[in-house]
């Protein structure tokens, strides 16, 4: 990873900590509209909401777009990728929103590939941002917490429980607050980083390829293991609770502790890294 242009690429991560930070103040809204017992006409509210998000995602790519032109990272063309996707899937929720039959539901294929594209876009921004800032292990940390976002995204989509509950919207709502605010908190860090008089990717001390490739290379075996387990694990459940009279399913403790192990080991190498 190069930083060709450091003004740029401050303006850049300024502007992206602005959006995150923006994204977590609109789910915060739109988290306490349900959870305040107030009389409003919900669906006016949603409509406008959708639209900034739109705005939102389209701050989003133009920032990581300018932020690519800074500094030489694949890592940062992935990002703009899957962002740029993310705003033509905003802007078809939004007209779907507008356009769509009372009762009808959004495609569940859809809301795998959305879920799918959303990790893809925060682990390549936590990866591109924490090396620029030398925070790897703050940002493999958000990276397990969007994991665990996207296996609860998927469980609803999938309709592993028929009925669930108010609070596990509300949770997973909690959780994109706290990664959008993360995000930012890590742009912010990377951003004071990138204005220092040493450049932090080439300076004397510079990243340390073998603790920091190690050190990643334990976190995404853990994350992999967590998502089998987990996944897993809801899947035989599902299966059981689904059998005419219930049924066993299986939990799969061996792989959630063993991820969970390697990821606390691999962030423990990454902060002795950075």
């Amino acid at each position: 990873m190069e930083i060709k242009d450091q003004h740029a690429a401050r303006v850049a991560l300024g502007i992206l900590a602005v959006v995150f930070f923006v994204d977590a103040g609109l789910s915060s809204f739109s988290l306490g509209l349900t959870l305040l017992p107030l009389s409003l006409d919900f669906e006016s509210v949603y409509r406008a909401e959708m639209v900034l998000w739109v705005l939102v995602a389209g701050a989003m790519t133009w920032a990581v777009w300018e932020l690519g032109r800074a500094v030489r990272s694949e890592l940062l063309w992935g990002a703009l990728g899957s962002s740029g996707v993310m705003v033509l899937l905003e802007i078809y929720f939004t007209w779907d929103m507008f356009t769509r039959e009372p009762g009808q539901t959004r495609s569940q294929l859809l809301s795998l590939a959305t879920a799918a594209i959303l990790l893809a876009m925060t682990v390549s921004l936590c990866l591109a941002i924490g090396k620029l800032g030398r925070t790897t292990a703050f940002a493999a940390g958000i990276i397990v917490v969007a994991v665990v976002r996207t296996l609860s995204s998927v469980a609803l989509a999938l309709r592993l429980s028929d009925h669930p509950p108010l609070w596990v919207f509300n949770l997973r709502s909690f959780i994109s607050i706290a990664i959008a605010a993360a995000l930012g908190a890590l742009a912010l860090h990377a951003r004071k980083g990138v204005s220092g008089e040493t450049n932090v990717l080439t300076g004397p001390v510079a990243q340390q390829p073998i603790v920091e490739a190690s050190g990643m290379r334990l976190v995404i075996v853990g994350v992999a293991l967590l998502v089998l387990g987990i996944g897993g694990s809801a899947v035989s459940f599902s299966a059981a609770s689904s059998s005419s009279g219930g049924g066993r399913y299986v939990v799969f403790t061996g792989a959630i502790a063993t991820g969970l192990v390697q990821v606390v080991r691999g962030i423990a190498r990454l902060g002795k890294g950075s």
